[in-house]
């Protein structure tokens, strides 16, 4: 019923969350574009490091999410992409 009515009176956007609030407890990086086309591409990258299988959020310069990246003990590498260039 609630989800009906927001439909029907046109404010059902103010029920929905953004992608990466389930997300928000993993670390976050901002990439400059450069960077952001090495991870859509799955290139691995070089950034200060976690612990091996640590989860990253990388986010564009505009803020949007790019993907999810996972650390190897080495490299960043994509584990999920969520955005093209």
């Amino acid at each position: 019923p609630q989800l009906e009515d927001a439909f029907r009176h046109r404010y059902w956007q103010q029920l929905l969350y953004p992608l990466d609030v389930v997300l928000l407890r993993l670390m976050a990086i901002i990439v400059a574009e450069e960077k952001e086309r090495a991870i859509v591409n799955g290139r691995p990258l070089l950034l200060p490091g976690g612990d091996a299988g640590e989860l990253c959020r990388a986010y564009s310069r505009d803020g949007r999410l790019i993907a999810l990246l996972r650390f190897d003990g080495r490299l960043w590498q994509a584990e999920k992409v969520l955005a093209s260039t």
